[in-house]
């Protein structure tokens, strides 16, 4: 039987896939840039991004926004977007812009202007990231609110705990694998032109797959329901392509981690007791970051 909850998350799902509608996704990548801007360089934003989430303590749903401005933005054609696609420095502070606009609207915490140039090292200054922050919200036509993938698999999510037959507690797990998933799709050139409701949906899938509370029977009795509930096609080309590529990144994700630990033959110095908070402003400037993308 379907009750209100339920009611209320397929609504929530039909509003966002009118939102995303009008919305267009490309890889803007698609042709190699003179200047050498290539996904290298996307992901290493998103590296710093990252950093600074985790050092601040923010929710990764902020990351996850400020990427979507961040590449709606370069995906409009409107403003300055062609421009910063062939300037790197410009192209570095349009994602910092979009980090510090998500923070400003989605956090409760406030990331000063200031304290951003901060970060920065002063390569950009505060007119910098204003004015940017203006073409970023025009080009976008102040658009903020627009869907994620994460929205998308929470809403599927929450049909999943009023499943009367389910415990509460296989959403939540369902839940917390779709975020490992979001945390590894952001990064990937493989999603950038990738429809929201296409990423959330491909993640629930991937994480009833690979559940470890779940039967196959269960998992699969799970994906009828929402196939029966929904009003979009959750069995289409897109979302199985999504889902297996999903999870055979996942699956080489787990693989580097236990190489990489099993690597590790010296044990870990001891660090001062201060140690978390005493971060150089340095090691999270986008300059140091973006290092990396240049020998990519």
């Amino acid at each position: 039987m379907i009750n209100s909850n339920c009611i209320d998350a397929l609504s929530h799902l039909d509003v966002m896939l009118a939102q995303e509608s009008t919305l267009k996704f490309f890889k803007y990548f698609k042709n190699t840039n003179a200047c050498g801007i290539n996904k290298a360089w996307r992901n290493a934003m998103i590296t710093w991004i990252q950093q600074v989430q985790k050092t601040l303590l923010l929710s990764p749903d902020t990351v996850w926004i400020a990427m979507s401005y961040f590449d709606r933005y370069l995906c409009s054609g409107k403003g300055k977007s062609t421009h910063v696609l062939k300037d790197k420095l410009e192209f570095q502070l349009a994602a910092v812009t979009a980090f510090y606009t998500a923070v400003k609207i989605h956090e409760p915490v406030v990331l000063g202007v200031d304290v951003l140039v901060m970060l920065c090292r002063g390569i950009h200054t505060e007119e910098d990231i204003i004015n940017m922050e203006y073409d970023i919200l025009t080009a976008l036509e102040w658009r903020v609110s627009c869907p994620t993938g994460m929205d998308f698999a929470r809403s599927i999510c929450e049909l999943i705990r009023e499943d009367d037959n389910l415990p509460s507690y296989i959403a939540d797990s369902i839940l917390g694998s779709c975020e490992q998933h979001m945390d590894n799709a952001v990064a990937d050139i493989n999603f950038w032109c990738c429809r929201p409701s296409v990423l959330g949906i491909s993640c629930v899938v991937s994480a009833l797959a690979a559940s470890d509370v779940l039967t196959l029977e269960e998992s699969q009795a799970i994906w009828v329901r929402l196939s029966t509930l929904c009003n979009f096609d959750l069995s289409s080309v897109d979302i199985a392509a999504a889902q297996q590529y999903l999870m055979s990144q996942s699956s080489q994700c787990e693989s580097d981690i236990i190489s990489q630990v099993a690597k590790q033959q010296q044990p870990v110095p001891n660090t001062s007791a201060d140690m978390s908070y005493n971060v150089e402003v340095g090691s999270l400037s986008p300059i140091s970051v973006v290092q990396s993308a240049r020998t990519a």
